[in-house]
C-alpha cells in the first residue's frame, strides 16, 4: 500500500506518477475541472491500480510506457484497467474520444481530420462548413473548388446576416416600445399620485379653516318698533260754528 500524497515508493516526481495521481482525480475528485467527463459518468480505476501505484507501474513498463505517450483507454465508456488502458500518441488518442466525428467518403470510413490530412483541406474549414452551414461532408470538402456551392454560401451567409440585422433592429425597437409605454405609465401613475395628494392637501386645509372660525350664536330677527303719533283730524266746521271759522 502506498499514500498518494506521502508514498513510499521513490517515484513521486515522475511524470508517471503524475499521469497516475491524474487519473485518480478525474474520477474520483468532484472538484476536478474533467471529473464531469470520467467520475461523472461513473467511469472507475480498477482496485488493482488504486490501491498499489507500484502495479500501475508494472503494466505501465511492459506495454511500452515512454514519456512521449499518454494512458488511453480503449473502450471510452468503460474504467482504467489493464485490460482497456493502452500507451498512445496524443494523435492517436485524439481519434479516440467520445467527441471524435466520422465521416464516409467514397465508401470508407475515417475520422475527418483524417480526411483533412489525407484531402489536404483544413480541419476548422470542414467543420465549421458542416456546423453553421448544414453541408454534408461531400460538400463541405467540395466548397473550395465548387463555385455555385460557394456563391450559395456567400448568398445564405447574406441573407443570414440581413435577417440576423433585422431582427436586432426589431428587438430593440420592441424594447424602447416596451420602455417608452413603461416610462408613460410610470409618469402617469405620478401625476395622478400628486394630483391625489393635492386634492387631499385641499380638503384638509379647508376643515382646518372651518374648525378655526368662532362660533357664533344665529341672529334673531327683532321687528322694529315704530313710534306712532295719533294726529287728530281736523273736521270742517259746521253751519252753527260760524264764529269759530277764522276771519
Amino acid at each position: 500500500m502506498y499514500n498518494k500524497y506521502n508514498g513510499v515508493h521513490n517515484d513521486g516526481g515522475t511524470r508517471l506518477y503524475k499521469i497516475y495521481c491524474n487519473i485518480i482525480r478525474r474520477v474520483e475528485n468532484p472538484k476536478c475541472k474533467t471529473y464531469e467527463h470520467y467520475g461523472k459518468r461513473g467511469i472507475k480505476i480498477c482496485d488493482l491500480w488504486r490501491n498499489d501505484f507500484s502495479e500501475f507501474k508494472k503494466w505501465s513498463e511492459i506495454n511500452g510506457y515512454s514519456d512521449g505517450l499518454t494512458i488511453d483507454r480503449i473502450d471510452v465508456n468503460g474504467d482504467y484497467t489493464p485490460n482497456n488502458c493502452k500507451w498512445s500518441t496524443v494523435k492517436e488518442q485524439m481519434s479516440n474520444t467520445t467527441r471524435t466525428r466520422y465521416a464516409e467518403h467514397n465508401g470508407v470510413t475515417k475520422t475527418i481530420h483524417e480526411w483533412s490530412k489525407e484531402l489536404s483541406l483544413p480541419y476548422n474549414r470542414i467543420t465549421y462548413l458542416m456546423d453553421n452551414y448544414g453541408l454534408s461532408f461531400e460538400q463541405a470538402i467540395q466548397a473550395p473548388t465548387d463555385k455555385n456551392l460557394q456563391s450559395s454560401m456567400v448568398a445564405q451567409r447574406k441573407s443570414e446576416r440581413l435577417a440576423k440585422e433585422q431582427a436586432n433592429r426589431d428587438k430593440l425597437w420592441a424594447q424602447h416600445r416596451e420602455k417608452k409605454k413603461t416610462q408613460e405609465s410610470e409618469l402617469q401613475a405620478k401625476r395622478n399620485a400628486k394630483l391625489e395628494l393635492r386634492k387631499r392637501k385641499e380638503e384638509e386645509e379647508l376643515k382646518k379653516r372651518e374648525a378655526a372660525k368662532p362660533h357664533k350664536t344665529p341672529k334673531v330677527n327683532q321687528a322694529k318698533r315704530v313710534r306712532v303719533i295719533n294726529i287728530p283730524a281736523t273736521h270742517p266746521p259746521q253751519p252753527d260754528e260760524w264764529w269759530r271759522q277764522p276771519t
